[in-house]
């Protein structure tokens, strides 16, 4: 699912979605993982996120990959 911009929306909740982009910022090129309340009620974008340099997407990416085998160890998925 796609929307506005975004490559990958994820549902959180009934009322929030996390949005994955890739945007350029005073010529600095971020991925941005941001919570957003339901823009189907008229809502946008929360604090409640993160945005770094691309470059760091492998990093990120490794990182939630032990975060899956960590959960899968523990029997959580």
């Amino acid at each position: 699912m796609s929307a506005s911009g975004a490559i990958v929306v994820i549902r959180k909740n009934a009322s929030e979605e996390i949005r994955v982009e890739i945007s350029n910022f005073s010529g600095h090129d971020l991925v941005n993982l941001r919570v957003w309340v339901d823009p189907r009620n008229g809502g946008g974008p929360t604090k409640a996120g993160i945005a770094c340099n691309v470059r760091l997407l492998p990093d990120l990416i490794e990182t939630q990959r032990r975060a899956e085998l960590h959960a899968r160890d523990r029997g959580l998925l």
